[in-house]
């Protein structure tokens, strides 16, 4: 009788564990709908030159942090980076 109860107790936290799954899957699947939804929006509402600005932004960033500190290329990197800051400092409502 004992082993059933086991049995059954086990199954409802197996269900209960889907369930927390699940509701954490839908959960990341709506916050990447709203992320995605607020992007395509955004980039509706904003001009090519300021599109192309962000993205040099994005991309100088990403060279920056591949870069080493005193590397060959980090101050061209720091360069880079502070012409595209300067680029789309207005389109960034925080700075």
């Amino acid at each position: 009788m004992q082993a059933s109860r086991r049995d059954g107790a086990d199954r409802e936290r197996g269900h209960s564990g889907a369930a927390r799954r699940l509701l954490a899957q839908r959960e990341a699947a709506v916050k990447d709908l709203v992320a995605a939804t607020a992007k395509c929006e955004l980039r509706k509402a904003m001009s090519a030159e300021t599109c192309a600005g962000l993205i040099r932004l994005v991309s100088a960033v990403a060279a920056a942090g591949r870069a080493q500190g005193d590397g060959a290329r980090a101050a061209r990197h720091r360069a880079d980076l502070s012409a595209a800051m300067e680029d789309c400092a207005t389109s960034v409502p925080c700075w």
